[in-house]
């Protein structure tokens, strides 16, 4: 599960966006060239024994497209064509990172960069250290705020913010009840549905809860998602740390456990 945990309605909202529903709503994407050659062996191996993630395909292009900003690489036509598992993935994704192999820590020059940059915006008396917590160090009334600085100071995005579970878990029922309603007095059901999906992208961007406990979870997430960038010294990067960002990256945004996966498990 990721740190921040999910709604109660989230296996709900995955089937609603498993049918396109949602998604379609929302962003109108097309999904990339690179996945629709992945998605056509969804169906061959969906009846078989192995082990596979069970996700949406769109769910996986959005952890793909984080990689891709994260690592600063593209993936070009059907090029993810061949991959069937996991382990494929990663060793394809490190294959593309053109950048000097070093043995440093990447979590340790992101957090002294992360540290850095609140010390230098927050009057904070006591020292910083991984295990402090984000809610001890920002306060609620200041603290879009202060993130906002800080992604603007690194120059990257952070994603640290969520709105409350109660908030997110109440347009959900609402727009599944509206889902139903649109097949019985459609007027009101798409009302509701509108109000729900705006309700939705307006919270995700007006929470203020943090998504991690401590720092150090933060700077995991920072890692996660501008490893490039968070990096010291540009151009670099340590290749055993990779798979596991990797891991986890796919853990966190499908809500997977991390038992789950391995190298042998089965994307789409």
């Amino acid at each position: 599960m990721p740190r921040d945990g999910l709604p109660i309605t989230h296996k709900l909202l995955t089937s609603l966006l498993n049918v396109g529903i949602i998604r379609a709503s929302i962003s109108g994407t097309p999904c990339s060239p690179a996945l629709v050659a992945m998605r056509s062996k969804r169906e061959k191996i969906m009846n078989n024994q192995e082990k596979h993630l069970g996700s949406v395909p769109e769910d996986i292009e959005d952890v793909l497209r984080l990689i891709e900003k994260s690592y600063d690489i593209k993936f070009e036509g059907n090029e993810l064509g061949h991959i069937r598992t996991f382990g494929q993935l990663t060793n394809h994704i490190i294959s593309k990172i053109k950048l000097e192999s070093k043995s440093d820590c990447t979590d340790q020059q992101a957090f002294y960069k992360l540290r850095t940059v609140i010390e230098t915006i927050k009057d904070h008396k006591k020292r910083i250290e991984p295990k402090a917590q984000l809610t001890d160090i920002f306060p609620r009334r200041t603290r879009r705020k202060d993130i906002k600085e800080i992604e603007k100071r690194l120059g990257l995005n952070l994603k640290a913010l969520r709105p409350r579970h109660i908030i997110t878990n109440s347009l959900l029922i609402i727009l599944l009840a509206s889902i139903v309603v649109l097949f019985i007095k459609w007027q009101f059901g798409l009302a509701g549905f509108l109000f729900s999906i705006g309700g939705l992208w307006i919270s995700q961007r007006m929470g203020t809860e943090f998504k991690d406990r401590t720092l150090g979870e933060l700077t995991d997430r920072m890692t996660q998602l501008n490893y490039v960038k968070s990096r010291r010294q540009s151009g670099t990067m340590n290749i055993k740390e990779i798979q596991n960002k990797i891991e986890k990256l796919f853990v966190d945004n499908l809500g997977l456990d991390e038992k789950t996966i391995d190298k042998d498990t089965v994307i789409i």
